[in-house]
Formats: structure tokens, C-alpha cells, sequence
């Protein structure tokens, strides 16, 4: 990417040789009025900060495109939480899907197993009602014999 700090634009080096009608090897300083953009260090955002570009700074002779962490707002961080419950709760209907077989009434099943999949079919219902849903669920262990599918 290219900076020009007389019009503040920024365009990548094809765009620009386009432009220039002018062959550019990768890596050139600059073009012109044209700087190579650097990249400043990019800051690692928790779950309540996104990154945002910042400023394009001169530092030592060079352009660096800089980053900043942003505060997330209440609606983002909420609607971020009723995107992963909806993941979360088609992950459970598939594990139920996954068990309906087991269920049938002429189904070749041991009772016992049988009850062990009531229960942990009864646990999957359950899953939205765990404290920490949808961020930290506990998964109920199906028994070894539910297809994978």
C-alpha cells in the first residue's frame, strides 16, 4: 500500500503503477509523492475491544499505518453473545438430531443405554439454562453408540 500525505489517499501499488503509467518493484520507498505504507504493530483485542485503524504516522522517515483498540458498544457485545447462543444452540439440535434413532420404538436398544440418551438428550435441552451460557457450556457425554453423522 501507498501514502500520499499531500491528499491523505493510500492506493496499492498495482493501482498505482496504473496510475503512474510506471513499473513499480515491490518494496520501492516511494513513488513521487507516493511512500510505501508500513504496517505499525497490531494490538491483540480482548472479547470487549475490536481493532480500529488509527492514524498514519511519519515516524523515522517512514508512513506506518497504526492501529488502536476500541471500547465495544453494549449493542455489539450483545448482539456478538445472540450469535454465539444461536451456534451454540443449532450445535445442540444437531447432537438431538443425531440421537432421534435411538428413540424409535422399534430401535434394537438396551434399556439402560437407553436412559443414559434420555438423560443426556434432557441435558442438551437443558444447555441454555447452564450459568455462562453461551460462552462456557458443558457438553453431556452421549453414549459410544450415537452415529456421528
Amino acid at each position: 500500500m501507498y501514502y500520499n500525505p499531500n491528499t491523505h489517499a493510500t492506493s496499492n501499488r498495482k493501482a498505482l503503477c496504473i496510475a503512474l503509467n510506471a513499473s513499480i518493484p515491490e518494496g520501492t520507498e516511494n513513488v513521487g509523492k507516493w511512500y510505501l505504507l508500513h504496517n505499525g504493530d497490531y494490538p491483540t483485542a480482548d472479547d470487549t475491544h475490536t481493532v480500529i485503524e488509527g492514524p498514519i504516522k511519519l515516524i523515522d522517515g517512514k508512513y506506518y499505518l497504526t492501529w488502536k483498540l476500541e471500547e465495544k458498544s453494549e449493542a455489539v457485545l450483545q448482539a456478538e453473545k445472540e450469535m454465539k447462543a444461536e451456534a451454540v444452540r443449532q450445535e445442540r439440535n444437531e447432537k438431538l438430531a443425531a440421537t432421534d434413532y435411538l428413540l424409535l420404538p422399534d430401535y434394537p436398544i438396551d434399556e439402560q443405554v437407553l436412559e443414559e440418551v434420555k438423560r443426556c438428550r434432557q441435558e442438551l435441552r437443558e444447555l441454555p439454562e447452564q450459568e455462562g451460557f453461551p460462552e462456557n457450556v458443558t457438553w453431556p457425554h452421549m453414549p459410544d453408540l450415537v452415529r456421528n453423522e
